[in-house]
């Protein structure tokens, strides 16, 4: 096909309308069907149209898709139906097409697809991914689209240009998205669905500015989900305009309510928008626009945030809508910023207020120069536009002293709070930074920086100011120009203003003669002198004022400040005050009694680990009295015995190279040996009592808690990930699959559970039978005859408590249980094991068991893994019923199959709505109709109209349980012939057949010998009366009164 010009419209119209809306494509479906015939569709999907539209504008993609949609139809046969495309889909019907044929005509689209498209003078090629499905006449309508659309994802998943059709493993695909789908609208519909806020700090004074709506699922038998794990499907399944509705609804009542709480002012509750919603906005017009009339909310009660691939959906409509609800004053915020195709853009064209930078940006402040360089970049560009800019991710106060320092505006992450519910939130609300650690002191940039440093506004100068701020001792970098005590002051560190009482502010600009005496010491102003003539570094100790005029005496460093091309720019001095010194051994006493009241565990040793001092606390904690001496006790040894390869593998190591080592350990108590897990702080430090000797410090706090804490979660996700594996292992396989394999799936599940024994029985109420599905045993479980079925009358009592479901804990042989004698009888085990077992309950019915048992008796099942067997009962509990099912659904096959061979009469079976769900092959011989056209199909579609009424009330009678009198039928052949029947029914439903056996004996030769014998009945009376009259009149009056005596006779 020869490449084309944009056309608005379309140069030649299709023929036939084949460019038709979804419904039309159904209904093509339906009559496809009802015609006897097998459709195929086809979901063609255009790889990466939202690169196009992202590159071009979305008038170049809807061009694109125009096109694209007249040559599809043009090379359609006429039979075919191809839709409008909807997200870059398109839909193609075949009305009678073989599974090779619809793959044979895929591959045509697609390569029609592929062919350039000029638009607007620029050429535009773009591939397609196909799914296609086929008929086989076990399915409906709806049925091919979903099962096409399924196809088309397994197409794009496997790459561009890809084709695949439906199998079968896409069944269990298709009911979990069905499931999905109907439990979504039940959360959204029964008040499932939990409204969570997280904060929004003003990095300027750290008040929250307002909170972003989460939602989250309470799932009534997964728990509480994150967005994460049913966003998609709620797209999938077209209900994120339901979803968002109820976001906003939530979100609006939230800041209604706390207006009212806070007097009238405001608390910005920020809700995110999708797609579906940019595109169809007049809902969220009317509900911010009934909201602000009735006086719910003001214009800063509300915001908005949206991504870039939302708008990437439908451009138009998008700033559309944001635009509307910018006239209302409604702040709109640019979400995920800078992980789009192109953001810059937008930030240029769309009514947006803010932006906020990704997460993924931010982590990598502190480790990435790159990151750091590109939020910097950002928080430039946004504040050059007039935006507001805010953090997302911050996760500990060394971001939020690096996002301060680099401009932004507001910030959000755990740091100031987890997504929480408003009623847990809302204490937060009125603290400065939400509670959480405040940032370090901030001076202004006149501050703290200046542009006379060397690469100013670099990366490399960023890290050298960094760690100026982080070190204890006075720092101050003068210039190099100015002689050696005249140069101007163009830093000073926050040390140095904690050390002399002097503002930054008051400093810079100034020479360092202000910092020294009135009076200087004159060998200080030569050391001065000399030290600049030399330009090296040199150390002396001089007397230093204080903004109060007072004097302390401190070593001050010199050394000059080189760049990369070596040229000297800069002085750093560097200053530690010796008065803590001279002052340290009185000091020492007193810091050893505060030291003494602290939780904390802290202990000194030389550099060999000899200890010299340790707390009470952590005395207290190694069982050493207060008189105890430390001569037999070494730092290393209060560590548990397995942790000394590792001290010798990364402390030492640690130490010597970096004077420091921070991370978990484990103290012991050296008479009763418990373990206390702790977080040490070990570093070398200098003795400031003895130069040149160092000492190791070390000050440890107790995480006992803590790690417990971690290690039940750790569990508790393992557990979880366990039972979503057996639900995986469930749709992967089919049930008798997955029970041919139950043994290791057992094991699997013993060995995480602790359990030297797991199994599981079914129970078949019916039937009255318990049998062995499946078992496990470790290697120390006692090896125990088990029967391979047990009457469940021999244990009543117990099936009565099963079927009262939930987890049995603790030996079912133990105690005054009613059903203890019962089991003791019918299974050998030792009552003295400590046992779990769980009800399998679906609907309430009883299908089974899974039992599990420690022989350790005081085994004790923690809550979680009591929680996890419950989960791993209920998939186990659903796979038992569908296997029941379905054996049950052979059992009625082939039961069926024998009631209905060889059978002479026409045998129909109807479900409760009167549905044929089976018909005879007789059916075809005796009416004409196959029975494959009947199946679906309402029975009352072949009575007579004549007789729809009595058949309608019998069938009516016999779903009540009737059983209704003897009753003759017309039906309608398919040449329009009439047929009698006599109807039979036993009215009842089989749960064998699915459904009424109907029985219809042909009665149409009674009818008709009736018929006759009627007509001959009536003949004999014409001519008796015709004879009478004769006889009655006289001869001369017979034949001019015979015409009317006949005409009497016919009218009565």
């Amino acid at each position: 096909m020869a490449e084309q010009p944009l056309h608005r419209t379309p140069p030649t119209a299709p023929r036939h309308d084949a460019v038709a809306d979804r419904t039309a494509a159904r209904h093509a479906l339906r009559a496809a069907h009802a015609a006897g015939r097998r459709p195929a569709v086809i979901h063609l999907d255009i790889d990466r149209l939202h690169e196009i539209n992202a590159a071009w504008g979305q008038r170049t993609g809807d061009c694109l898709l125009e096109l694209i949609g007249v040559r599809l139809a043009e090379a359609l046969p006429s039979s075919a139906m191809v839709t409008a495309p909807q997200g870059g889909a398109f839909l193609v019907v075949l009305a009678d097409e073989s599974c090779e044929g619809s793959r044979a005509s895929a591959e045509v689209l697609c390569a029609i697809v592929s062919k350039p498209v000029v638009i607007e003078g620029r050429s535009v090629t773009v591939t397609a991914c196909a799914g296609l499905a086929c008929d086989d006449g076990s399915e409906g309508d709806l049925d091919l689209i979903e099962q096409a659309f399924l196809a088309c994802r397994r197409a794009k998943a496997a790459g561009p240009g890809t084709i695949a059709a439906y199998d079968d493993s896409l069944e269990v695909k298709v009911e979990r998205r069905r499931r999905r789908a109907d439990d979504l609208r039940r959360a959204i519909a029964d008040g499932q669905l939990r409204l969570v806020v997280q904060p929004e700090v003003d990095l300027r004074d750290g008040q929250v500015e307002g909170v972003e709506a989460l939602v989250r699922w309470q799932h009534p038998t997964e728990g509480l989900l994150a967005p994460a794990s049913f966003l998609a499907d709620v797209e999938a399944l077209g209900l994120m305009i339901d979803l968002g509705t109820w976001v906003l609804d939530e979100s609006i009542m939230l800041a209604s309510r706390w207006r009212t709480t806070r007097n009238g002012a405001p608390m910005r509750v920020w809700v995110n928008l999708a797609a579906q919603q940019l595109v169809d906005g007049e809902r969220v017009l009317d509900r911010i626009t009934s909201a602000l009339e009735l006086d719910l909310i003001e214009p800063q009660s509300i915001g908005f945030e949206v991504t870039e691939s939302s708008l990437l959906e439908d451009l138009p409509n998008a700033v559309g809508t944001l635009s509307a609800l910018r006239a209302l004053g409604i702040e709109i915020a640019l979400d995920d910023f800078g992980t789009g195709y192109s953001s810059l853009t937008y930030l240029r064209e769309l009514p947006v207020t803010a932006v906020k930078i990704d997460r993924k940006f931010v982590a990598g402040i502190g480790g990435s120069l790159a990151d750091e360089a590109i939020v910097e970049a950002v928080i430039d560009l946004a504040h050059a536009l007039g935006l507001r800019v805010v953090a997302e991710g911050i996760e500990d106060v060394a971001h939020v002293d690096a996002l301060m320092r680099l401009g932004a505006d507001h910030a959000q992450g755990y740091h100031f709070g987890m997504p929480a519910t408003p009623a847990e939130v809302e204490p937060l609300l009125k603290l400065p930074w939400c509670g959480a650690d405040p940032p370090g002191p901030l001076l202004s940039s006149i501050d703290r920086r200046a542009d006379e440093l060397p690469g100013f506004g670099s990366p490399r100068a960023r890290l050298l100011l960094a760690a100026f701020d982080s070190v204890h001792d006075a720092v101050v970098v003068t210039a190099a120009h100015g002689g050696a005590t005249g140069a101007p002051i163009v830093y000073v560190n926050a040390a140095f203003e904690s050390e002399t009482g002097f503002a930054a502010i008051d400093v810079v600009g100034n020479t360092v003669e202000m910092l020294l005496p009135d009076e200087p010491d004159p060998s200080v102003m030569e050391w001065f002198e000399e030290v600049h003539e030399a330009r090296s570094g040199a150390t002396m100790e001089m007397a230093v004022a204080r903004a109060d005029g007072s004097l302390y005496l401190c070593e001050t460093t010199l050394s000059p400040i080189i760049d990369e091309r070596g040229v000297h720019t800069h002085w750093l001095h560097v200053r530690r005050d010796l008065t803590q010194r001279r002052a340290a051994e009185g000091d020492r006493a007193r810091f050893e009694g505060l030291i003494e009241q602290t939780k904390a565990f802290v202990f000194l040793a030389d550099a060999n680990g000899a200890l010299l001092y340790m707390n009470a606390a952590l005395r207290a904690v190694l069982g050493l009295g207060g008189d105890d001496r430390l001569v037999d006790v070494s730092a290393r040894s209060i560590f548990a015995a397995e942790e000394s390869e590792r001290i010798d593998r990364e402390v030492v190591p640690a130490l010597r190279e970096h004077r420091r080592w921070s991370g978990d350990g484990t103290l012991v108590d050296t008479t009763t040996g418990a373990r206390t897990e702790v977080v040490s702080d070990i570093q070398l430090v200098d003795d400031p009592l003895h130069p040149g000797v160092q000492l190791i410090a070390s000050v440890s706090r107790d995480v006992s808690e803590v790690k417990s804490l971690e290690r039940a979660e750790r569990r508790r996700r393992e557990l979880g990930s366990f039972a979503a594996l057996v639900a995986s292992r469930a749709l992967d396989v089919g049930h008798d699959e997955f029970f041919d394999h139950i043994d290791r799936l057992l094991g699997e599940f013993g060995s995480l559970l602790g359990a030297d024994r797991v199994y599981v029985d079914r129970i078949d109420i019916d039937s009255g039978v318990i049998e062995p599905l499946g078992g496990w045993s470790s290697a120390r479980y006692p090896a125990v005859a088990e029967p391979v079925s047990l009457s469940i009358d021999k244990v009543p009592r117990w099936i009565e408590r099963l079927r009262e479901g939930g987890v049995i804990v603790g030996s079912p042989l133990l105690g005054r249980s009613p059903w203890a004698g019962e089991l003791a009888a019918a299974y050998q085990f030792n009552p003295s094991t400590a046992r779990l077992t769980a009800s399998l309950r679906v609907g309430g019915e009883l299908v089974g068991a899974l039992g599990l048992a420690s022989v350790e008796a005081e085994h004790i099942w923690s809550s979680d893994e009591i929680d996890a067997v419950q989960s791993v009962g209920d998939i186990l509990a659903n796979l038992l019923a569908r296997r029941s099912a379905a054996e049950a659904l052979r059992t009625s096959e082939a039961t069926l199959g024998a009631m209905l061979a060889n059978v002479g009469e026409l045998l129909f079976v109807l479900d409760r709505k009167g549905i044929v769900r089976y018909v005879n092959a007789r059916v075809e011989a005796v009416l004409g109709r196959p029975p494959r056209a009947l199946i679906g199909r309402p029975f009352a579609v072949l009575v007579d109209r004549a007789d729809r009424a009595t058949a309608f009330e019998a069938f009516r009678r016999t779903t009540l349980g009737e059983v209704p009198p003897s009753l003759e039928l017309r039906l309608v052949c398919r040449d329009g012939r009439v047929v009698w029947f006599d109807v039979e029914t036993q009215g009842v439903f089989d749960p064998v057949v699915g459904g009424y056996t109907v029985s219809l004996r042909d009665d149409s030769l009674r009818h008709e010998q009736q018929l006759l014998a009627e007509r001959r009945t009536a003949f004999d009376a014409v001519a008796s009366a015709l004879s009478r009259w004769a006889l009655a009149v006289p001869t001369d009056d017979i034949v001019p009164q015979l015409g009317n005596q006949l005409e009497s006779l016919g009218r009565g």
